[in-house]
């Protein structure tokens, strides 16, 4: 379940992916975007640019709300194995 106050910042949708120390890490449209802009601003040959890339974008979940089912979230994070 979603608590109401988070309800109407995911609205929009929201990103899922791992995040450090392998937790989950969820993100709003808007600031997903700020980060992937800046991810891909960052140079290729850096070996710890492109580990950032694969960390961030591999296990990318994409979400979007559902008014009527707000346990949502709640089954599809159960259903993923990180």
């Amino acid at each position: 379940m979603i608590p109401a106050r988070f309800r109407e910042l995911l609205e929009g949708g929201a990103y899922v992916t791992q995040g450090f120390d392998r937790c989950l890490m969820v993100l709003t449209e808007p600031y997903f975007k700020q980060v992937y802009d800046n991810v891909n601003t960052m140079n290729l040959a850096d070996p710890n640019a492109r580990l950032l890339r694969r960390l961030i974008l591999q296990m990318l979940i994409q979400l979007r709300w559902i008014r009527s089912d707000a346990s949502l979230f709640h089954k599809i994070f159960a259903s993923l194995r990180v």
